[in-house]
């Protein structure tokens, strides 16, 4: 759940889904049994990734990295 919805937000607020040749990658490394994955897309010319107050969201698809990052905590990640 939380890789879809941080590949989805790469392609709908980076230039790897504004340019129609971007690429968003989806990388997973496995270390002493700890299991990382990773989004990577091709960022943006105008700002970097944070998590929106509650309060700063203006409609409900805008709520990607606030969701990722309360599921994350929930699960101790």
């Amino acid at each position: 759940m939380l890789v879809s919805e941080l590949a989805a937000n790469a392609t709908q607020h980076s230039e790897s889904g504004r340019n129609p040749n971007g690429q968003v990658r989806v990388e997973v490394t496995i270390e002493d049994g700890v299991i990382n994955v990773d989004v990577v897309d091709e960022g943006s010319a105008t700002s970097t990734p944070h998590v929106r107050a509650r309060t700063d969201v203006p409609s409900p698809d805008r709520c990607g990295l606030q969701l990722v990052d309360q599921l994350a905590d929930g699960w101790g990640h």
